[in-house]
């Protein structure tokens, strides 16, 4: 886990941002050589320079004479500036506006869909499922609660394939819990999610 705050050169606007999707591994006491996934919401640029300020991280140790699925979060109180230049492949990016398709407590925006990921943007963090043509879980989800955008990250051949994609939305209750998410969420399968959802949407994929 690791936590910071996010901007691009030229702008004023720093967006802190929790990120789970960070793999590697500690090579020493002192040095962490890894990979994470940071997502540009909103921009449509080709090119440029994305500015990483870290605070925080938190990594997991093995506990000494416990089982293999027994750890100790350690977490880590520094300062880590990073600079980062980008290119991005915007004629791949496909756009879909599904605001029609909003009810009371669940608002949507519209769908990106690229080459590695599809992002459906909600303006909240709502549960949401997607489903390719055949039924199958496109991918479990990454929340951005500043963005309110929900990415679902897919391989190549899964895009390659994708000809329609299948929304389903699950509308916060009033106590802000969404039971009918959770159940469909463990269930993980299209025939909970189209009995449980409130809203459902089909997209025909270019």
């Amino acid at each position: 886990t690791i936590k910071g705050y996010m901007y691009l050169t030229g702008e004023e606007e720093k967006h802190e941002f929790t990120t789970y999707q960070i793999e590697g591994k500690a090579v020493d006491e002192d040095t962490f050589v890894g990979m994470a996934k940071f997502d540009i919401f909103e921009d449509e640029r080709e090119s440029g320079e994305l500015n990483i300020e870290l605070y925080q991280m938190c990594y997991q140790i093995h506990m000494d004479g416990k089982s293999a699925m027994e750890y100790k979060d350690v977490w880590v109180d520094d300062t880590w500036n990073l600079k980062i230049s980008y290119t991005a492949d915007l004629k791949s990016l496909k756009k879909y506006d599904i605001s029609k398709y909003s009810k009371k407590n669940c608002k949507l925006d519209h769908v990106s869909i690229s080459e590695e990921q599809v992002v459906v943007y909600s303006g909240a963090n709502y549960g949401i499922q997607v489903f390719d043509q055949d039924g199958k879980e496109i991918s479990t989800v990454y929340v951005d609660p500043d963005f309110g955008a929900i990415t679902f990250p897919m391989d190549s051949e899964t895009r390659s394939k994708l000809s329609k994609l299948k929304i389903y939305a699950f509308a916060k209750t009033e106590d802000g819990l969404e039971r009918n998410a959770t159940s469909s969420f463990e269930k993980g399968t299209e025939s909970a999610a189209k009995k449980l959802s409130d809203v459902q949407i089909t997209i025909e994929v270019e």
